[in-house]
């Protein structure tokens, strides 16, 4: 019986592998040909790239990469480099307090006060250590969005720690995630790839994703979920790779923090689900599904419980809020904000029906059920629509990072000159870096897409694509969602490990292939 039971979980396992590949090849290829010739800088602004320096700027980046293996590989350089890359424990240790340092200087310089989803947050939890509980009450921003209550929780135990509005502690702990989330990245590497070049490309890759350490500042729940979740997905992989059940702990506890300050971790949750699961039948054991029940319980009781405390600390009862439906409906339509975006609309339909979630659930139904018969009967504009929508934010170099972290706690003239330039001096010059940086990422994980459909090895287990998952998850997601380009963030950093392999690939491909052709070249010189 397990034996019967192993060969269909190996059969799926490679069906579903097929079938994923095959997505990511669409879609990154997809959002390369796309990020090439467009750019799209606000969510209603469809730019006309320049196609032409992005292909310069891809083939100098191509060239370098090249070269770098090409000097790996070479003598006598090559040896020194061998002896580099044999002390790998210290280039990603040396990488992981740089990574550290940054993100330090940056905070202790960005002067970035609370902005975006987080300064009502802080507003919520400053009245909440005075007793106020008037948010939890009827139009109150915890009745709108009581899936906030454990990013609530995080600040509030700050604050009462550290001190009322001190969110320079949040900042520090966001500091101190980006070790972590590197370093998870380059673990994952270390499972899924044998070739001990690549972690160079990752270190690179990582260094100079700018929108990533912008965010770190931002006092939400971004660096801290995107840190989780990954650690997550590293746990999840060296445990179906050694079956050691350390990783059920770790990996347990990053998930449920990381939903605790992001609901959308949910998405990474269920990729980790679908890999267990295909592991479980391919293993022939239950101890994959039993982890992905211990989570799901663990993630939904801490929500539970975070919700109960503060029901007991108001003695007032945590709202439904505004029902996922309406955020459906919101994501689904065009508005002044865009395709998708932000308009307000969802909480003005809360309202309206005086903050009952039952019946803004049904109005909202009726509301989504026109909205996509429309859809349906209009292709050309659904296509349109959904490809409008898409673009707006994966394609959308700056994340948002201006109106998100553009708030500061002192006057223009008193930031330092570097702040100045990111964001007013010198934005264009920072938006064209972003936008070039998007397009080779993207066009590296195509390659790595298109070399794994391409190389078709049967015995290559699904939670090596984890990553893969995780994006295509995402990507799905934000086709039907309410749109940001904030929201594309995460999957921007889970596709950092999935470049640098695929630029390591391209470059020991290309550096065999011009080997391979010069020994031919010396071969027909040498006299028969």
């Amino acid at each position: 019986m397990d034996k019967k039971l192993r060969a269909v979980g190996e059969k799926l396992e490679r069906l579903a592998d097929k079938i994923l590949l095959f997505l990511c090849v669409c879609v990154f290829c997809g959002l390369s040909y796309y990020s090439a010739r467009y750019t799209m800088i606000k969510s209603t602004m469809d730019i006309q790239d320049n196609a032409v320096l992005n292909l310069a700027v891809l083939a100098a980046v191509t060239a370098a990469s090249i070269l770098l293996y090409a000097a790996f590989r070479s003598r006598p350089m090559g040896l020194a480099a061998q002896r580099l890359l044999a002390r790998k424990r210290c280039i990603v240790g040396a990488a992981t307090v740089c990574v550290y340092i940054i993100s330090l200087i940056w905070v202790l310089n960005s002067h970035v006060a609370p902005g975006g989803d987080g300064a009502p947050l802080c507003g919520v939890v400053t009245r909440m250590m005075y007793d106020n509980y008037i948010d939890m009450k009827t139009g109150g921003h915890m009745v709108v969005f009581p899936h906030q209550f454990g990013l609530v929780s995080v600040i509030h135990l700050i604050f009462k720690l550290f001190g009322i509005q001190n969110y320079y502690v949040f900042q520090h702990l966001n500091a101190l995630c980006m070790p972590l989330l590197f370093y998870s990245g380059h673990k994952i590497l270390e499972l899924v790839c044998r070739e001990s070049a690549v972690v160079i490309y990752y270190i690179l890759f990582f260094l100079t994703c700018l929108p990533m350490f912008l965010y770190v500042p931002f006092v939400y729940g971004e660096i801290m979920s995107i840190t989780f979740t990954t650690v997550l997905m590293w746990q999840v992989i060296r445990y179906c790779k050694t079956g050691k059940k350390i990783c059920f702990l770790w990996g347990t506890a990053a998930i449920v923090f990381a939903c605790i300050v992001r609901k959308n971790s949910l998405i990474v949750l269920i990729a980790a689900g679908i890999v267990l699961v295909f592991h479980s039948i391919r293993k022939a054991n239950l101890w994959g599904i039993l982890w992905i029940l211990v989570m799901a319980l663990s993630v939904s009781g801490s929500d539970r419980l975070i919700r109960a405390h503060y029901e007991k600390l108001s003695g007032i009862e945590v709202a439904g809020g505004v029902p996922y439906i309406s955020w459906i409906r919101m994501g689904l339509q065009d508005s002044w904000a865009g395709p998708g975006w932000f308009d307000n609309s969802s909480i003005e339909a809360f309202r309206e029906h005086d903050c009952d979630t039952e019946l803004t659930y049904l109005a909202e139904k009726e509301r989504l059920a026109e909205i996509l018969k429309d859809l349906w009967a209009d292709k050309a504009y659904s296509i349109d629509f959904f490809r409008r929508k898409l673009l707006s934010q994966w394609n959308a170099p700056d994340y948002a990072y201006i109106d998100e972290t553009g708030q500061f706690d002192c006057e223009t003239d008193e930031l330092p000159d570097i702040v100045r330039r990111i964001y007013y001096d010198d934005t264009e010059t920072v938006l064209a870096y972003m936008n070039r940086y998007q397009f080779v990422l993207y066009f590296y994980v195509a390659v790595s897409a298109v070399a794994l459909f391409a190389a078709g090895k049967k015995d290559r287990p699904l939670e090596d694509h984890l990553l893969y998952i995780a994006i295509i998850g995402g990507f799905l997601f934000s086709m039907m969602w309410e749109s940001s380009s904030r929201y594309v963030l995460p999957y921007t950093i889970y596709m950092l490990p999935l470049a640098a392999w695929g630029m390591c690939r391209l470059a020991k491909g290309s550096v065999a292939g011009v080997s391979a052709l010069g020994k031919r070249l010396k071969k027909e010189k040498i006299p028969q």
